[in-house]
């Protein structure tokens, strides 16, 4: 059976898993099978008249609409250890000793101002650290006063923020007891 069609033993419609034997309007029985159709016509529960189905477009829409600004580390000071090239690094670690200023240099594609850089120690709280950023040029100093492991990432970046302003590749900074033997 098709759906749609006219079935005068039951004098009503097939629409699907029933028939429709009165108008949905009216509440009445069908008069006549040009009533019935008529009214098919223009049903919503015709599938000629669903709309199309719109594409998925949401990881489009949220890739369009990613307005969050890149923080690009360029130079690391500071630091007993770092990697040669920042630029190839899909995780940027570095080691330092307490108490020791680090800075960071580099870019970011906004107006200038001043933010807020946390850091989580493992296991442990938000560290913060203040960062500017003035003609495009960003630049922040860190300094952590415990040893352990340090990180920063793009979801720390954004997690206090209202709207996601920022990406970054993740920072991790180990930081090591100062101790006669390390300089």
């Amino acid at each position: 059976m098709t759906t749609g069609t006219w079935h005068p033993e039951v004098n009503g419609i097939d629409i699907g898993g029933g028939y429709l034997v009165a108008s949905p309007e009216t509440l009445q029985p069908w008069k006549n099978e040009a009533e019935a159709l008529a009214w098919w016509e223009t049903a919503e529960e015709n599938p000629a008249n669903q709309p199309e189905p719109v594409a998925d477009t949401t990881e489009e829409t949220a890739e369009a609409e990613d307005t969050r600004k890149a923080i690009t580390v360029t130079e690391i000071n500071g630091t007993v250890r770092k990697p040669e090239d920042i630029a190839v690094q899909d995780v940027v670690r570095i080691t330092a000793v307490e108490d020791t200023d680090i800075t960071l240099k580099g870019t970011l594609d906004i107006d200038d101002e001043a933010f807020i850089v946390p850091f989580r120690q493992d296991g442990g709280p938000l560290v913060y650290f203040n960062a500017q950023v003035k003609d495009g040029e960003f630049s922040a100093t860190l300094n952590f006063r415990d040893s352990g492991r340090y990180e920063v990432n793009t979801d720390l970046l954004n997690a206090e923020l209202a709207t996601p302003r920022f990406t970054s590749k993740p920072l991790v900074v180990y930081v090591m007891r100062q101790t006669a033997s390390v300089s």
